[in-house]
């Protein structure tokens, strides 16, 4: 509780809350009254009010590594749905896509994936190189995802 005190002449002190106006009130000539408080109510409250703090921190902390375990899920299956369908375009097509937007342009998916790392569709893509003379046809290899940053596994999210 922040009390503001303010002194006047002749001894005389008056007290206002700023926060729990009715704990305190003044006596008009004898000068000021302060009610009791239980000590006991009080260690209580703080006690209780530090539990909760306690408990939302962990909350939060629980809650952030099931969200950054469920982005991680999601982009393994990401990868593997975006293989898949390169694969399946180089064996109706007879060769790899140059692009992911060829794959909206055929109609294999309605829109280039988000990666759920990076939060953009900012794809890593292995490009398949060949020999002029070579019979393979250029194009996507494979796709990895943007994002910098080490996974839950202690590895990068770029080398899945």
């Amino acid at each position: 509780m922040r009390l503001r005190f303010t002194m006047k002449f002749e001894s005389k002190c008056v007290i206002r809350s700023l926060i729990y106006p009715d704990l305190v009130s003044i006596n008009g000539a004898t000068g000021l009254r302060v009610q009791k408080v239980n000590k006991q109510a009080v260690l209580v409250l703080c006690c209780a009010l530090a539990c909760s703090g306690i408990s939302c921190t962990a909350f939060r902390q629980g809650y952030e590594e099931a969200e950054l375990q469920h982005r991680e899920a999601s982009l393994q299956t990401m990868l593997g749905e975006l293989r898949e369908l390169i694969n399946q375009y180089r064996a109706d097509q007879g060769r790899p896509p140059r692009k992911l937007e060829e794959l909206v342009r055929v109609g294999y998916i309605n829109k280039v994936p988000e990666d759920p790392i990076t939060r953009k569709a900012d794809w890593v893509l292995d490009m398949q190189e060949c020999a002029p003379e070579s019979p393979c046809k250029d194009g996507i290899k494979n796709v990895h995802s943007a994002s910098k940053e080490k996974s839950t596994r202690g590895d990068l999210y770029s080398q899945w």
